[in-house]
């Protein structure tokens, strides 16, 4: 039996080179028996595979020919007449082959699949045997008359389709006939329809006259093309078709000739003209010829049709042919097959006989049979068989023993080789090695024993073998039990003394029978110390009385789970446990002991107290959370009340100069307490992630003072506070960031000025020594309790934060002054002497030795002033109004917009030398419009500069990336845009 893969691909590469071959013989058969090749295709399909893959190769077969090699090359034939008949005969052909040909395959495969069940009784073996040579000699019988039929029928499609292709020329010749008698007639009508409107037009001088001739004309042209294409095969009408062509023409002439003399006033002569009897001759003429034409087209007509009907009449006569030849031999067959299917009945009941016989003696035995052939492939199964394999005897018929009958060694689950290959190898009786399982279908087990024995037929030949087997499963059990308990119990003992838990055996009153190695490590005393002892020996004595509850709820039968407590070591150390006693019980049931199991938890209880001082750092943290967000609503809501209120009196007032000044002031003062609160919480959120770059330089200490000192004088001054300074008299230098060290020295001297009642001293003394530097800030303020002069620099902590004292701040100053500190490699110390007697804190920085660096020149690099066209985009409305007003009032040229769009349309249209972009725009976002603006010849000049809120380092990648030439971030100080403007190039300047 081939396997299906391989029936397919034998089909496949049989199809092919049908094809194939019928391509190569294309120029020579044209589309002449376009089938021939595909014939031996089909039957090789219906030989090897069978009627399914010969009907699918079939049609294949027909589409690939049809498609390629019938013209018109590329399209189906089916909507034609000699397609239709083609396919027809195509399809009756195939059918009786595909049909003869599976009965001819069947025969041939033929064989008495017939296994006697006993090797007893020589009739059935002798009978199955002359059945099984009958049937070959009948399958070669069928194989050649499948052939003959194939060849018949070849021959009977060759003439279907020769005659189909006759039928078909036949039919488009009659097509071409009535094609032209139809063109002769319309030609007829056309000249007519023309001489029509000659004469009106004669008669009346009305030029619509003429439309039914100039619009019949070019068709006359067009039909007579057609008659001489139509008549070009017949020598007989061509000439006639060329002396109607210059009758016509002339006719025409003379009809033109005519209609041009009386457009041109001459109608007398065009009259005359027509009274020639020129144009009639003419026209008579034309109607004898076209009369003749169509006499002839007529004839032929019926000399085609005679034809055409000829070759349908042996179209239909080889068809019908082929179908009763088909029939008949398919009708032979049936009826040999029916003939033989008789015999084959009455050699079946004998051997059903047989069989039977031997089926009700095997299946009333106790044991498990089961016959193979010499194959090893499953013949017999009796009822005990059935129930242990758990297959029944007919799905298991034809089944390699293997599959069915599954053993395997109880031990070490390997496969065990089949007992009836050694009994067919050695040809004795053979049994199974000891401690075999069967496995049965639906994954049961039984342990078996067995044994096997070979088939041998009258004359000695092997006809299979015999297996007997029998479930020992209760005898096994058994033994397994026995063995098991053993195991248990050696199994128990390993785990007692390898466990990780100390596990000890008591009595009911207490005393200690067993006591493992885990118990000795945990408690301290040996085994041979403890054993015979009470269990109060690892008790403390204020839990004794809990253990007695215990004792008594496990006499109860009751198991106490995960009970923490309490223990004592030998040394008198206490140990956290957790203890799981249970009862021990006999085999009636009753408590004879207990069994407690102690696990070790001191480090889980430690790790327990750890977590619980997590949590609750981690509840103080969100507290101070809590009270910075608390402390940040009420630091942004105190400048916005006076920026409010300052509005407020220029929106109701006109206001005097004086109190122009007073506002300005009092904004600016609020604006930049805003900003400085801002920068505050982005600087300790940039510290936070190590995003803060510092840009260190030599630094003159006291310069540094003195700008942080005037910085700070107005808030001193405003609470009546004494600021001192002390500093070297020599100048003292360190490498660090002008800027952050400001940052630092100002945030201490601020703190200081908050928390200093008014009236009060604060002072700034600086000295150095020893590669060091010192900066000491002190007041007389409120000072700090002993437990917060740690935690002062963290963040978010207040120091009697309190209604009246509402100008504490946000609580992040001093982590900032701490980070920084730490960042120029330094470090900063709190001290106090308690609350009320101030605070002092202490910076130390590495000093910079060796000369001074040079002082900065005083030269200010100015830049001529240039009018420039500046385009500003936000969508904050008021920002950029407010921003263009001051730049017109700057003298520059201003404009404004609002998104990202309009952005786009502005700048195309104003061609600014100036973009003031910011990055958050409704519509279309500040990169892609510094993009699409970069993408223009004039966008390249553009000087591009971001003015957003995003200043973190990576916002400045993104905007340099985008094309930007500066990134701003607001609130921008107008001095330092302006300082910008001025310093632009040439090439952005108007």
């Amino acid at each position: 039996m081939r396997k299906p893969i391989t029936t397919y691909f034998m089909t496949s590469l049989a199809l092919g080179l049908a094809i194939f071959a019928r391509w190569l013989l294309d120029p020579v058969l044209l589309d002449t028996l376009p089938f021939i090749t595909v014939f031996g295709a089909v039957a090789i399909a219906v030989w090897v595979g069978g009627w399914r893959q010969a009907a699918a190769a079939a049609i294949i077969g027909y589409l690939a020919i049809d498609y390629w090699l019938f013209v018109p090359r590329g399209s189906f034939l089916l909507q034609s007449t000699r397609g239709l008949a083609t396919a027809a005969g195509f399809a009756i052909s195939m059918a009786i082959t595909i049909a003869f040909g599976e009965f001819a395959r069947r025969y041939h495969r033929l064989a008495p699949d017939l296994v006697p069940a006993s090797g007893l009784l020589r009739s059935p073996i002798a009978a199955a045997g002359d059945e099984a040579a009958r049937l070959r000699r009948l399958g070669k019988r069928s194989a050649f008359g499948f052939f003959m039929v194939l060849l018949l029928l070849v021959v009977g499609s060759v003439s279907v389709n020769l005659n189909s292709g006759r039928l078909s020329r036949s039919q488009s010749l009659v097509l071409e006939a009535h094609d032209a008698r139809l063109d002769i007639q319309r030609l007829l009508y056309q000249i007519q329809n023309v001489e029509t409107g000659q004469r009106g037009f004669l008669l009346t001088g009305d030029e619509t006259y003429l439309a039914p001739y100039d619009a019949t004309r070019p068709s006359i042209d067009s039909c007579l093309t057609r008659l001489r294409a139509l008549t070009a095969g017949d020598p007989e009408l061509q000439p006639r078709v060329s002396r109607i062509e210059i009758a016509v023409r002339a006719k025409l002439a003379e009809m033109g000739e005519t209609i041009a003399l009386t457009r041109a006033g001459d109608r007398e002569g065009a009259v005359a003209l027509v009274e020639t009897g020129r144009g009639k001759e003419l026209m008579d003429e034309i109607r004898s010829g076209i009369a003749a034409l169509d006499e002839g087209e007529q004839r032929l007509l019926t000399q085609r049709s005679q034809k055409a009907g000829g070759s349908y009449h042996r179209l239909l006569l080889w068809s019908t042919l082929e179908v009763a030849i088909g029939v008949l031999l398919i009708g032979m067959l049936i009826m040999l097959n029916a003939r033989n299917l008789q015999e084959r009945i009455a050699s079946a009941e004998l051997l059903a006989e047989q069989n039977e016989r031997l089926r009700v003696t095997l299946g009333s035995i106790g044991d498990g049979v089961i016959t193979t052939d010499p194959a090893e492939n499953i013949a017999f199964l009796n009822p005990v068989a059935e129930s242990l394999t758990g297959w029944s005897a007919d799905e298991a018929a034809g089944k390699p023993l293997e599959s069915v009958f599954r053993i395997v060694t109880e031990s070490n689950r390997l496969p065990v080789e089949s007992p009836a290959r050694r009994a067919l190898r050695k040809g004795v009786v053979v049994g199974l090695e000891s401690h075999t399982v069967l496995i049965s279908r639906a994954g049961v087990e039984h342990a078996i024993d067995d044994s096997a024995a070979v088939i041998r037929g009258v004359g000695g030949e092997v006809l299979g073998c015999v297996l007997v087997f029998r479930n020992v499963d209760d005898k096994r059990r058994d033994e397994q039990v026995m063995q098991s308990q053993l195991a248990t119990a050696r199994t128990l003992a390993a785990i007692v003394e390898s466990s990780g838990d100390g596990i000890i055996g008591m009595s009911l009153q207490g005393v200690i029978q067993s006591w493992n190695p885990a118990a000795e490590r945990l408690f301290g005393h040996r085994a041979q110390a403890a054993i015979g002892k009470h269990i109060s020996l690892i008790i403390p004595a204020d839990r004794r009385a809990k253990e007695e509850l215990i004792f008594t709820r496990i006499r109860a039968g009751e198991r106490v789970e995960h009970f923490e407590t309490v223990r004592q070591r030998d040394d008198a150390t206490r140990v956290h446990v957790s203890l799981t006693i249970s009862p021990i019980m006999d085999e009636q049931g009753a408590v004879v002991g207990m069994s407690k199991t102690a696990r070790d938890i001191t480090d889980r209880k430690q790790n327990e107290a750890v977590i619980s001082g997590l949590m609750q750092e981690l509840k103080a943290g969100d507290q101070r959370k809590d009270v910075f967000l608390a402390i940040l609503a009420h630091e942004l809501r105190g400048p916005l009340a006076p920026l409010q209120n300052t509005l407020e009196i220029m929106k109701r007032t006109e206001c005097t100069k004086p109190q122009l000044d007073q506002a300005r002031s009092t904004m600016e003062r609020q604006l930049g307490q805003l900003v400085r609160l801002v920068d505050d919480l982005l600087d300790v959120s940039r510290i936070t992630r190590d995003r803060v770059e510092l840009r260190r330089e030599p630094v003159e200490l006291a310069s540094v003072v003195h700008q942080v000192v005037e910085a700070t004088r107005q808030v001193a001054e405003a609470s009546h506070h004494q600021l001192h300074v002390n500093l070297p008299p020599e100048p003292v230098y360190v490498f660090a960031d002008p800027v952050r060290l400001m940052q630092i020295l100002g945030n201490l001297l601020n703190n200081a000025c908050k928390y200093t009642p008014a009236g009060g001293l604060v002072s700034l003394t600086v000295t150095h020594g020893d590669g060091k530097v010192t900066i000491t800030v002190a007041d007389t303020g409120m000072g700090i309790p002993a437990q917060k002069l740690e935690s002062v620099f963290e963040m978010f902590t207040q120091i009697d934060r309190t209604l009246d004292r509402a100008e504490g701040g946000l609580g992040i100053g001093l982590t900032l002054v701490k980070r920084l500190t730490e960042m120029h490699g330094g470090t900063v110390v709190a001290y106090s002497d308690g609350i009320g007697k101030g605070s002092r804190f202490v910076v130390q920085l590495s000093e910079l030795s060796g000369e001074a660096p040079p002082e900065p020149s005083d030269t200010v690099n100015l830049h001529p002033f240039f009018r420039r066209r500046i385009l500003i985009v936000d969508d904050n409305v008021d920002s950029a109004r407010s921003l263009a007003t001051l730049l017109r009032m700057a003298g520059h040229e201003v404009h404004t917009a609002f998104d990202g769009l309009d952005a786009l349309e502005r700048a195309d249209e104003l061609q600014p030398s100036v973009l003031l972009l910011d990055i958050g725009l409704p519509r279309m976002s500040g990169h892609e419009v510094c993009r699409r603006i970069r993408e223009h010849d004039w966008g390249r000049r553009v000087f591009i500069i971001a003015m957003t809120g995003w200043g973190q380092a990576e916002d400045r990648r993104r905007t340099k990336e985008a094309g930007f030439d500066h990134h701003m971030t607001k609130p921008a100080q107008f001095d330092s845009l302006m300082e910008l403007l001025a310093k632009l190039p040439d090439a952005a300047i108007d």
